[in-house]
């Protein structure tokens, strides 16, 4: 991981933008960004793109998940797969 300067690590900024940075941390970034206002901007910038997706993705998130997709039937369509393999070495043994 790279430090950046102050002892802050790009992680821990990362972890800013996405609401996520632990709590013993918070006073150490919040003191690095508020003496890089450069930094403050990035992360600004990188928050707004973050909403920007949301928005964009947002009426996809509200339909139904696609039967193809749901985990249940995946999950079938392994086990079924499984069997098949199974039956044919059988049959390759038995042969």
């Amino acid at each position: 991981m790279s430090a950046v300067r102050g002892g802050v690590e790009e992680h821990e900024l990362s972890s800013v933008v996405d609401g996520r940075l632990p709590a013993q941390r918070a006073a150490a970034v919040e003191a690095y960004l508020a003496a890089h206002p450069e930094e403050q901007a990035r992360l600004q910038h990188y928050r707004e793109l973050q909403q920007q997706l949301r928005n964009a993705f947002a009426r996809q998130l509200e339909e139904p998940i696609p039967t193809r997709l749901r985990l249940d039937r995946v999950q079938t369509e392994q086990r079924h797969r499984h069997y098949r393999q199974w039956g044919a070495a059988a049959a390759a043994v038995l042969l």
